[in-house]
Order: C-alpha cells, then sequence, then structure tokens
C-alpha cells in the first residue's frame, strides 16, 4: 500500500474529527517543547508532505508494517 498526502491528511481528519483544522495543512507556525527539531514553515509543509510520500514510496512494506504496529485495527479498517 502507498499513501498519498491526501491519505495522510484524511487520516489527519479522522484523529481530530470536529477541530477546524482536521485534515489540512498548518496554517500557523509551530514548535514541539523540549526540542531542537524545528518544523517545517507553513508555507513549506505541501512540499515536505510530498517529499515524505515520495520517500515512503520506495519503502511501502515498512510503512504499512508500522502502521499497522501503531494503529492497530484503525489501520486495517481505514486502509
Amino acid at each position: 500500500m502507498v499513501l498519498s498526502a491526501a491519505d495522510i491528511r484524511g487520516l489527519h481528519a479522522q484523529i481530530c474529527v470536529g477541530e477546524w483544522f482536521a485534515g489540512s495543512y498548518k496554517t500557523f507556525p509551530n514548535a514541539i517543547e523540549g526540542s531542537e527539531h524545528t518544523t517545517s514553515l507553513p508555507i513549506d509543509t505541501s512540499h515536505h508532505m510530498s517529499q515524505l510520500v515520495d520517500w515512503m514510496a520506495l519503502i511501502p512494506d515498512l510503512i504499512t508494517s508500522m502502521l499497522q504496529q501503531k494503529l492497530g485495527r484503525a489501520f486495517k479498517t481505514w486502509s
């Protein structure tokens, strides 16, 4: 199974159901408290998600296995 950016946004919409931002890319900068990691700026998010999807397409079996382990039954009904 190869995920698309639309699939990821759809999963986000299911997880964040009822929230104004569910299923869409961020529109405001954010940070991870206590982390040195720098998140993408809103203007770069779409491009970075495309890069992520391209990378995931190179290793679909690993990605599917990881999602099944982390999401369990929810993943199986979504896929």
